[in-house]
């Protein structure tokens, strides 16, 4: 069910991108201080 949903976002023109992603693009880079603590606490 997951997939057929998603597939359908895409269709939609919805990006769907990974979590990883998704904080890099909030801290604007993976180079940021902050980026190994937004992984440990809130993405893994």
């Amino acid at each position: 069910m997951r997939i057929k949903a998603l597939a359908g976002m895409q269709q939609h023109g919805t990006e769907v991108i990974s979590r990883e992603m998704l904080a890099v693009e909030w801290l604007e880079s993976a180079d940021n201080p902050m980026f190994c603590d937004v992984l440990s606490r809130f993405i893994r």
